[in-house]
Parts: C-alpha cells; sequence; structure tokens
C-alpha cells in the first residue's frame, strides 16, 4: 500500500531531527532489556548526565559479541564525551544497571554466572575499578535491577536466579557493593502457593519482568509476567528475611496459569479475552516515598484443547498505579496516528508480524519521571507507527512496523493524562526507536531519556536480524514538547445559483474531510462541489480530524431559488426597461405588448402609438421561472405621419413647403408633369402655364401617408398689369392690393390647401380692397387672371 503522509506529519517533518536527540554511543549488540527499563540515565543538579548501555563493537556474522559489556558516556551538561570503543569491565557481560553512590557511580551487569560491580572515583570519570563484592562469591544469576537510595552507599540488587529462571533472586549491600548483608536471597509470596506460574511458562521468560525501589527502610519489588497477576512486594525493614508481604496490582484471572486450560472466566464455555500486562514495568518514587508503577497492557487467551495461550495485540494502553490505590487502572493510549483510511482504525496499516520484543503491546516500554517542583507526572512509551514496514505492506505475515517514542504528563496524580504527543518523529523516516530509558526525576524543567535507534525493529540477537549499527540516543524535552496540536477546519466557497464551489483551508489535519451540506447530503472530496435542489439558507459544515481530536467549521449559505421577478421603466414613448428580479435569473424575455419582445436584460422599446401596453417579463434560472406584468402608459408617441404641404407661385415657378406632421423622415413629390423630388422643400418651374395635381409623400418608421393639391401657374402678368403692389402684408384685416394697367377680370383668393376661399373684396379703377379679418391665419394665394394670363400673389393672414 501507498502511503499519503498526513499534512501534520508533513508540517512537523522539520522536527523531527531535532526530536530524535544526540547520538552518545554505538552497538552492534542490539537488545537493551529483555523486558522491563532500566536505570541507564543519571541526571545530576549541576546539568551533568551520566548514560550506560549494553554494547559491543562486533560486527561479524554469526558472532557471539564477545567484547559486549557495559559502554558509558558522560556529559558536563553541555558536550557529550567522545563515542567509547570499549566496555567498561574486563570480562563479558549485559545488561547492567547505573547507580550514584555517595560521589561516584556503580554499575552492575551479569557476566552470564555472576554480577559484576564496577566503580568510578567520581561522577563522570572513566577510571573504573572491579569491587569487593563483585564477581564469584558474590551476586550470582542473570538481569540485575539495582536501587541505591539518594545519599547512601546501600545498594538493592534483584537478579533471575539462572536462565531460564525459577526464583527472583534479592541481596543488599551496605558498603557500596564491596560486600553483601543479604545475598540471594529467594524472594517469597511469588510461587505456586500464590497463584504464581513457573518463572519460564509457555511463552513467557522472567528475564527482567521485575523493578525495584527503596525509601527508607522501605524495599519494594515488582514482579509480573503476562499469566500471571502483577505483584507489588514490600519489606518495611531494608528487605530482611520475614518483613515482605504482598499486594495484587493486577488479578489474572487464573492461577498457575499456562494455556493449556480455556479462559472462561464467566464460566459460559466460550473463550474469554483476558486483559493483562506485557512484562514491561517501570516504578518510580517521590521524594516522600509515594510509589508509581507503569506496565504494558496486553491481552491473551486460549481456547479448549489448546497447549498455550495467545496474544491478542489489539490492546492499547499502559497501567498505571500509585500508593493507595486498591489496583491498577488503564491509561487510554489509542493512537491513529496515520489514518489513511479515514476510518480512526489505530490497528490498520499494522505490520502483521506482532511477535517483536518478545510479547510487547502495540504502547509498552513505559518509563516515567516525576517533577520534585510541580508534582507532575510524566510518562513516555513506544508505539507502534502504520504502514511503516519494510514491505509497504502491513499484511506480509513479516512486515513489522517501526515505533516512535510518545509521552504525556498528568498534574493530578494520575487521574487524567494529556494527549500523548510524539516525540521521536522518526518511524517515517525508516527508524526505529525503542528500550527507552528515563532519568526519574525531572531536572532543569526538562525530561531525560535515552534509548536505542536502528533501522529495523526486533533484535539481530533475538531474531536474527541484519547486525548493523544501533544508535544510543539522549534528548530532553521541556513542557512544551508534550503539547499537541488540534486540528483547525476551515474553508472557503464559490457559487453560481445552485452550485457551490467549496475550496478546504484547514491546517494541522489528517487528509480526512467529512462535508455536510445542510440538504442531507455529504461528501468526503477535499474541495467538492454541491448543487443544491432548492433555494434556501443551508448550513454546511466541515470536519476534519489528527491523532489528538477533530474540529468542525461551519457557514450558512444562500441559495437564491426561483426568480422572483419585478421590473421598473422611465420614458415616453422611448421607455427603459430595468430589470429587478431577485434570486440571479440567467434568462429574461420581454413582451412589451404591441407584438414586440426582447431577451435582453435592461431593454430599451420604443412605442408608435399612445395607449396602456401591458409589459411581462419572464424570467428563469435552473431552480424554476417566474413572471411579472405591469401597465405601462405611452402619451407622447408619434405615429405615422401626416402629410401636407403649402406653396407659392410665381409665373411658371412654384415653391412648396413641406408641413407635415409626426416627424416624417423621407420626402417624395409627384409635380404633377413627370418630373419629382426627395427634398423636404422643394422648387420647381413648369414649363407651360397650366393646372398641375402635385402629390407629396411623407413616410416615418411608424408608416407613411400622401396628400396631393391642383395648382394652376400662367405667364408673366406683365401685359395684365405692370405694376402689383400690396399692403400691408402680412394683415390681420384689411389688405389693399394696387396695379397699374389693365384691370384684371377675376381675382381668386386659396388657402394653403389649395381650397378656393370667399372673401369680401372692393374693387376701384386699378385696385382692390380684400377684408382678411375673417379668415384664419395661415398663408393664402391670391390670383388674377386676364385673358390667358395670370399672377399668383402669397398674402398672409396674421
Amino acid at each position: 500500500m501507498n502511503r499519503i503522509l498526513p499534512l501534520l506529519l508533513l508540517t512537523l517533518a522539520a522536527t523531527s531531527l531535532m526530536a530524535q536527540g544526540t547520538i552518545v554511543g554505538k552497538s552492534s549488540y542490539d537488545v537493551q532489556t529483555n523486558n522491563g527499563t532500566k536505570n541507564r540515565i543519571r541526571v545530576y543538579d549541576d546539568g551533568s548526565v551520566s548514560a550506560i548501555w549494553t554494547g559491543s563493537t562486533d560486527y561479524a556474522v554469526g558472532t557471539t559479541w564477545p567484547d559486549r559489556g557495559m559502554f558509558y558516556n558522560h556529559s558536563d551538561g553541555v558536550t557529550w564525551g567522545a563515542v567509547p570503543a570499549a566496555r567498561v569491565e574486563a570480562n563479558k557481560t549485559g545488561f547492567g544497571e547505573l547507580m550514584q553512590v555517595e560521589d561516584h557511580e556503580v554499575i552492575v551487569a551479569h557476566d552470564g554466572i555472576d554480577m559484576r560491580l564496577y566503580a568510578n572515583s567520581s561522577i563522570g570519570s572513566n577510571d573504573w575499578t572491579e569491587l569487593g563484592g563483585s564477581g564469584p562469591g558474590g551476586m550470582t544469576g542473570f538481569w540485575p535491577m539495582a536501587d541505591c537510595p539518594a545519599g547512601t552507599d546501600d545498594i538493592y540488587v534483584i537478579h533471575a536466579n539462572a536462565n531460564p529462571p525459577t526464583a527472583l533472586y534479592f541481596s543488599r549491600s551496605d558498603d557500596g557493593g564491596n560486600s553483601w548483608s543479604v545475598l540471594n536471597y529467594t524472594l517469597p509470596l511469588l510461587d505456586a502457593a500464590y497463584g504464581m506460574p513457573g518463572m519460564n511458562t509457555g511463552l513467557t521468560t522472567a528475564a527482567e519482568t521485575y523493578q525495584i525501589k527503596v525509601h527508607g527502610a522501605d524495599v519494594y519489588v515488582l514482579f509480573g509476567i503476562p499469566n500471571s497477576d502483577l505483584v507489588l512486594l514490600h519489606s518495611d525493614n531494608y528487605g530482611n528475611d520475614g518483613s515482605w508481604e504482598r499486594q495484587v496490582l493486577i488479578d489474572f484471572p487464573f492461577d498457575e496459569y499456562t494455556g493449556t486450560v480455556q479462559t472462561d472466566i464467566d464460566l459460559d464455555g466460550i473463550t474469554d479475552t483476558v486483559d493483562t500486562h506485557d512484562g514491561y514495568h517501570d516504578m518510580i518514587m517521590e521524594d516522600d516515598g509515594i510509589l508509581h508503577v507503569f506496565s504494558g497492557y496486553t491481552r491473551l487467551y486460549s481456547d479448549a484443547g489448546a497447549f498455550s495461550y495467545t496474544y491478542n495485540y489489539n490492546a492499547w494502553g499502559i497501567w498505571h498505579w500509585m500508593t493507595g490505590m486498591p489496583s491498577a487502572e488503564l491509561i487510554d493510549t489509542r493512537l491513529d496516528w496515520i489514518n489513511d483510511e479515514c476510518d480512526n482504525d489505530a490497528e490498520a496499516g499494522l505490520g502483521a508480524y506482532r511477535f517483536t520484543y518478545r510479547y510487547s503491546s502495540n504502547t509498552t516500554s513505559p518509563g516515567a519521571a516525576w517533577d520534585p517542583l510541580t508534582g507532575r507526572i510524566y510518562l513516555l512509551y513506544t508505539m507502534q507507527i502504520e504502514y511503516t514496514d519494510i514491505y509497504d505492506d502491513p499484511l506480509n505475515l513479516s512486515a513489522q512496523s517501526r515505533r516512535d517514542i510518545f509521552g504525556m504528563y498528568s498534574d493530578d496524580d494520575g487521574t487524567t493524562w494529556t494527549k500523548p504527543a510524539n516525540l521521536t518523529m522518526g518511524a517515517e523516516l525508516d527508524e526505529e526507536n525503542f528500550f527507552l530509558f528515563l532519568n526519574e526525576k525531572v531536572v532543569g524543567g526538562k525530561v531525560h531519556a535515552i534509548w536505542q535507534q536502528d533501522e529495523l525493529p526486533g533484535s539481530a540477537a533475538g531474531e536474527a536480524d541484519p547486525i548493523d549499527t544501533n544508535y544510543i540516543r539522549y534528548a530532553t524535552w521541556d513542557a512544551e514538547a508534550f503539547a499537541v496540536t488540534l486540528p483547525t477546519a476551515d474553508f472557503t466557497y464559490t457559487s453560481d445559483l445552485s452550485l457551490f464551489n467549496f475550496t478546504d483551508g484547514s491546517s494541522d489535519n489528517f487528509p480526512c474531510y467529512y462535508w455536510d451540506f445542510g440538504d442531507g447530503e455529504t461528501s468526503d472530496f477535499v474541495n467538492p462541489s454541491h448543487i443544491y435542489d432548492t433555494g434556501g439558507s443551508y448550513e454546511v459544515c466541515l470536519t476534519v480530524s489528527n491523532p489528538y481530536g477533530s474540529d468542525t467549521y461551519c457557514e450558512t449559505v444562500t441559495v437564491p431559488g426561483a426568480p422572483e421577478t419585478s421590473f421598473t421603466w422611465s420614458g415616453d414613448p422611448d421607455v427603459s426597461f430595468t430589470d429587478l428580479t431577485l434570486n440571479e435569473p440567467t434568462y429574461w424575455s420581454w413582451n412589451f405588448g404591441d407584438g414586440s419582445t426582447s431577451t435582453e436584460q435592461n431593454p430599451v422599446h420604443s412605442y408608435a402609438f399612445n395607449g396602456a401596453y401591458n409589459v411581462c417579463l419572464t424570467t428563469s434560472n435552473a431552480l424554476g421561472s417566474d413572471t411579472y406584468c405591469a401597465t405601462v402608459s405611452i402619451g407622447n408617441a408619434i405615429g405615422a405621419p401626416v402629410a401636407d404641404f403649402t406653396y407659392t407661385i410665381t409665373g411658371l415657378a412654384i415653391e412648396l413647403t413641406d408641413i407635415s406632421s409626426n416627424a416624417p423622415d423621407t420626402w417624395s413629390w409627384n409635380f404633377g408633369d413627370g418630373t419629382t423630388s426627395a427634398d423636404q422643400d422643394p422648387s420647381h418651374t413648369y414649363a407651360a402655364a397650366g393646372t398641375y395635381n402635385i402629390c407629396l409623400t411623407v413616410t416615418n418608421a411608424v408608416g407613411g401617408d400622401t396628400e396631393c393639391k391642383s395648382v394652376s401657374t400662367a405667364n408673366a402678368v406683365t401685359e395684365l398689369v405692370s405694376f402689383i403692389q400690396v399692403f400691408p402684408n402680412p394683415t390681420a384685416g384689411l389688405v389693399t392690393v394696387s396695379w397699374e394697367g389693365t384691370n384684371p377680370e377675376l381675382l381668386q383668393l386659396y388657402d394653403g390647401q389649395g381650397r378656393l376661399v370667399d372673401v369680401s373684396a372692393v374693387l376701384s379703377a386699378n385696385g382692390a380692397v380684400l377684408n382678411m379679418q375673417p379668415l384664419a391665419s395661415g398663408v393664402y394665394q391670391l390670383q388674377l387672371i386676364a385673358g390667358n394670363e395670370q399672377a399668383i400673389i402669397s398674402l398672409i393672414r396674421e
């Protein structure tokens, strides 16, 4: 399976190298403990630090690591010494413990038969010498766990009597390891009489499944293998015989259990899975003697007829007990660190092969530190990380998941704990982090730890993995390192009617998205699009998560719905229409009530005639349509033109003046003699005197009209009259017309329409007086006729 690193992990990758700490040692031997945590680091008040580990520089294939022993390095608080190339002891040893004994340090380790003790002259020095209580004649057995109370030279040691073990020994030196007041004492209360199975049964060997802590005269020994109770032994007399008592911290429901009996707790015939511990223990003690116990959580079961029990690795948690509690309580450590499947399944992606580091659980190898200034308890442990096996296929039966170190803390004596923070961030960089050892107190406001880091889970010594370099790393973490980042959900969107396009803007989250669009529809896309069926307001919510929690961000979006049509207008007869429709229409259809239409949003329409028009607008979008109608009144329409004209005749010449109404924009004149004109006000000269029918046709965008008039022309009237004088002209009443020469036979007056007008006239010898007062204002034509000759004079009635 190809993994997609969550954004959260990518943003934290830059800090991973810092989290990996400082390399203080190297080793080709890669088993630092068989189970429980060990005293491998000491931090002093001046800031200096000492560390030991089981080491070797031998890389031979099939090696027995002949140079194996306890390697030592020291820091003055600023700089570590060079990586050591040789062990402290003269003999091959391993699985040692480091103690401060007054003003110097002591290392105790086994050599395969006896325990070896070496001391330096002062803290940090490399002048190691073997102590008198070391080697033959002293402690015998394997895998020591030791403690030396502060300010004393009393050394307390527990160790397995043999390999494989059958008993747990206790020894005490009152002089810094030079001699033994109690030597190889078999601890009581751990045998079959108390329901305990043998220390080497089935899948379990009691190698380092124990711890020891001392406060004054009180000696505490913790012991438990997965198929037994987790038991705390207590002596109130320095561990002397007869002073021991027993408390069960985790009760295994079957006595002397070896796996051959079905785990049917409630006797219903159905196999039950038993909650137990995985043998990885740690104990720390506060200055006032308050004791804290931590142990990895696992589960096992055995079906009827089975020869042994089986581990159920679907178990997450660390047991915690402290002084005064009746039994241990479980701290939940389940964490889906890589949620590629977006199913919040912490098991998905873990390698199929789980029998790594004996019977370690998903979260195991606890190490704790107590802060004497604040009372805070820090808990660190290792956790398998999904999709980190070398095959990139967790279903491969050989797939083993790499581990990172996680940490949390409690400010209320373990009642509540913070969310676990990944302190190393190395598993996804192909680094395995295991064998974690802490200084049991916070110094300088920091948790101090060393651990082993290599490339592959498991070990060469235990699983025949390839021999390679294993690094011993040292790191410190202050309180801020345990702060976790919660995700922040956020998004933006764009819309087009009912179509919404959402863009994720979240941070510190898995690539897992849950969108709720508020209409019953959802999506798990990063940047989804959604179409709403109906208009309205919808609350859209995006939920994102990371290993530490989830966050939801919501916004209300408004979907416009079907249009709600409306419009306004202005103008007469040229009307401008303005669309006021709501809900974002995409189509407009206008009917102007006069047979004309438009699909513009805001059209302009000109009406030809006055009247009331029913104007309707229909709009539509993806969600529907709507129609709105209104009455538009027109009172200033021009209409089709009405043709009319006047004229003035002088002899054979005529001047024509267009007086058509309703704004014609074309003119077509027919002068009645076969000639035409398109001028508005043309002039024309006839070839001969006579009566002609003149027609004017005018048009505009609305229509057209024709007006015809009969006019008469004459030759010059110089023989008729030699001189004509008209006054006053214009007139509002009487007008005098005088002439010289022959009197005209006929005087006729025509109005502007060419109609003969009845007018009162008084003739005299050389003139006439016409009364124009009764006539309407306008231009009139006075025709004087003498024989075949005529003259036409224009008179204007004001």
